[in-house]
């Protein structure tokens, strides 16, 4: 697959999918999210008055990294994207699994002020449950979880 072919998927995906849609436009003006397909391709993504907007270009102020293999990103654009739960469950799974991976670049006070936080409270009590079925029961192992992620 080309890079423009996995650059038209991964668009497709944030930009039109209703979770996505959803999740996005929780973020603040300023959150800047960094996406590296197969180590291939990197991508820009930002909430841009209320729609996300995917740009192919470094993300140099990147609050997340989210580095996908090609296969996740096959997996997640084929499931239900009209739910925020259901959809983040689907990527805890593709995170579980290896083939995501989710580093902080920033600190972890730009998780609340950049609205991340907001999207997990957003999904709902379906997700918040799976979660806890890993350990996240209580805002500290969320904190503890964050700083983990944070990139030295």
């Amino acid at each position: 697959m080309s890079l423009e072919s996995i650059f038209v998927l991964l668009k497709n995906f944030l930009e039109t999918k209703p979770a996505c849609v959803q999740a996005i436009s929780l973020l603040s003006p300023e959150a800047e999210i960094r996406i590296v397909v197969d180590d291939k391709l990197e991508c820009r993504l930002v909430n841009k008055e209320g729609r996300p907007t995917l740009t192919r270009e470094p993300a140099p102020l990147a609050d997340v990294e989210f580095r996908v293999d090609l296969e996740a990103l096959r997996v997640l654009e084929g499931a239900d994207g009209e739910n925020m739960a259901a959809l983040g469950i689907d990527i805890v799974k593709e995170i579980i699994a290896g083939h995501i991976k989710v580093c902080i670049c920033r600190g972890v006070g730009r998780i609340f002020k950049g609205g991340y936080w907001k999207i997990i409270q957003a999904a709902g009590p379906d997700f918040t449950i799976f979660l806890a079925q890993y350990g996240l029961k209580s805002f500290k192992k969320w904190i503890d979880l964050f700083k983990a992620l944070r990139r030295t």
